[in-house]
């Protein structure tokens, strides 16, 4: 739940969203992508989420509104400690099995 964030309005946007030349329909500027190739897709989502975080994040800084988590905030886990133990161990005991077979294997390549 987000019972930590405060319900206030945002002292800034509010309105419809304009490009920076200040039109809504102004699409100068704006970088065509090949649908049709993934990862140059990709890369303009992540590059326009990017952008948009930083654009958000600089003007909380600038309105004084806190974006960050409280440092004496803890979030609850999906998993329990015990599961988490439990992958531990597991990951653990499959990193040893490796290290022995690899060691019988360099053995048995000595001895041959």
């Amino acid at each position: 739940t987000f019972d930590v964030v405060p319900r206030t309005a945002l002292p800034f946007g509010g309105g419809k969203a304009k490009n920076k030349g200040g039109s809504e329909n102004d699409d100068e500027g704006a970088v065509v992508v090949d649908v049709h190739d993934d990862l140059k897709r990709e890369v303009a989502f992540y590059n326009a989420a990017l952008e948009g975080a930083l654009e958000a994040r600089a003007k909380c800084r600038e309105a004084s509104v806190p974006f960050d988590r409280p440092d004496d905030f803890f979030a609850e886990m999906v998993k329990t400690d015990d599961h988490m133990a439990k992958i531990k161990d597991r990951l653990i005991f499959e990193t040893k099995k490796m290290e022995a077979f690899e060691r019988r294997k360099s053995n048995k390549e000595i001895k041959a």
